[in-house]
């Protein structure tokens, strides 16, 4: 994921999650040590972050860094109805294609978070 358009709907889901959490780029800067002129970057879809900054901006984000990269593919189904609704050229994902790609996402996340209660769920199961 390097192209111009994960560039673009990467920076598109930044500004998303920074908004959810009522931060400007300052505040993004030092919850996670990038520079602010960096993420500002990121969500012009300037630059796609190395590694260890993804980890940096998951980690103050309070996610893992796949959910960063898995936001793309709905971040481009946003963009590109938007790009449909104003006559653009580009069409939007089958609907299909789009429910799929963020049932996925979805349900990653809600494995991920409730995986430390089923494990202590199975342990109090085994000892009774």
């Amino acid at each position: 994921m390097r192209g111009a358009a994960d560039k673009l709907d990467f920076g598109l889901g930044l500004v998303q999650l920074r908004t959810i959490r009522r931060w400007n780029r300052p505040a993004l800067s030092q919850e996670s040590g990038i520079d602010k002129d960096l993420i500002a970057d990121y969500e012009n879809g300037l630059r796609f972050p190395s590694r260890r900054n993804l980890e940096r901006l998951a980690k103050a984000f309070d996610v893992a860094p796949a959910f960063l990269t898995d936001l793309v593919p709905a971040c481009r189904s946003i963009r590109f109805a938007y790009e449909t609704a104003r006559g653009g050229r580009t069409a939007a994902l089958p609907a299909a294609e789009t429910g799929r790609r963020l049932e996925e996402t979805i349900a990653g996340a809600v494995v991920e978070a409730i995986e430390p209660m089923l494990l202590e769920l199975a342990r109090m199961d085994a000892t009774l």
